[in-house]
């Protein structure tokens, strides 16, 4: 059985819709990023199984409960869920141990219990001995990683964590997103992550749902979404990648039309076609292929990006070295183009 299920849920919130009869399987110790822009429903998606917000339609599954159907509705704090806010939300007046004894408190858990409780949940986020700081005190990381721990000490069934690393810098991220793998792999919680940046999904996750606009329009692993995105959106959301209309021809090749607006309607009998700056090959003017003026080069660290500009289309190709702005070149695909929706 799958650790949590969600089954076309409608939510709407002051007048706009949130969610779109979406729905979405988990699997029991899953660690699932959520990845979409803001304002896609990521967020509302994840107070709706926490028990935050009441969508007007659709069931939640948690393990074995359904937690809003048939009614009464479980309440949040009884559904078993630790929440990671993105604004943290740690009470400033309160030390560490105040903040992660809180919830406890509330539950009425013993005293003694709420000690061990703290001391293993701050163990495992490697702040042991953190329990009389203030907030204040702490740095960014140390403060991502108490909103973690204060999560993690009513031992849940699931973990929702709404963007827990938007406020930090690139070199912490980088180790915190290394901390909440570990943490994934060691304690086997199901946890559902939410970001708008891809890098922290396809650093997380062996399948990585994609939404927009209230749905989940593409839920796979990081390969597909590279490489066989559904649809436009998807194909920018994942980035790096070349759009291009082309018309098909008898045995499967494609013909660039350069004079057509990737972003706007297609020419009649054209497709929309997709090729990542890796597979196109800058070759010499005399080369066969498209014609396309050097507009800058950007290093890379193992290759230089050459941005190109042919007709409407402006690409990028990964090059082995610099060149020259306003060169006259020639772009192939290595390879065979994606065809989108």
């Amino acid at each position: 059985m799958s650790a949590v299920l969600v089954e076309k849920v409608r939510l709407e919130l002051g007048g706009q819709l949130a969610l779109s009869d979406l729905s979405l399987e988990v699997a029991a110790g899953e660690l699932l990023p959520v990845l979409g822009p803001s304002g896609c429903g990521k967020t509302s998606l994840l107070r709706v199984i926490a028990g935050l917000e009441a969508p007007q339609a659709g069931r939640v599954r948690i393990g074995e409960q359904w937690v809003n159907d048939p009614a009464p509705r479980v309440p949040a704090h009884r559904r078993g869920v630790g929440m990671v806010f993105q604004q943290l939300a740690l009470w400033p007046h309160l030390t560490v141990a105040g903040n992660l004894a809180f919830g406890m408190k509330a539950r009425r858990v013993p005293r003694a219990d709420r000690r061990r409780r703290i001391a293993e949940a701050l163990a495992l986020v490697g702040l042991g001995g953190f329990e009389p700081r203030l907030p204040g005190s702490l740095s960014g990381g140390e403060q991502q990683r108490v909103a973690l721990a204060r999560a993690l000490v009513g031992r849940p069934r699931l973990l929702l964590l709404d963007e827990p690393l938007s406020s930090v810098d690139a070199m912490l991220r980088d180790e915190l997103l290394a901390e909440i793998r570990r943490l994934n792999l060691a304690l086997g919680v199901t946890t559902l992550y939410v970001t708008h940046d891809r890098h922290e999904a396809l650093a997380l996750g062996r399948r990585i749902a994609v939404m927009e606009r209230g749905r989940i329009v593409q839920l796979d692993s990081p390969e597909r979404l590279h490489r066989a995105p559904v649809s436009r959106f998807v194909a920018a959301l994942m980035g790096a990648l070349n759009l291009f209309f082309a018309r098909p021809e008898p045995g499967g090749r494609l013909v660039w039309l350069p004079d057509a607006d990737p972003y706007q309607a297609p020419p009649p009998g054209a497709v929309l076609a997709a090729v990542r700056a890796t597979e196109l090959v800058i070759g010499t003017p005399e080369a066969d292929g498209l014609r396309a003026t050097v507009e800058a080069s950007m290093f890379q660290g193992d290759t230089w990006l050459v941005a190109l500009r042919a007709g409407r289309l402006d690409l990028q190709a990964a090059h082995p070295c610099a060149v020259e702005p306003g060169t006259v070149v020639t772009v192939a695909v290595r390879g065979t183009p994606r065809i989108l929706a």
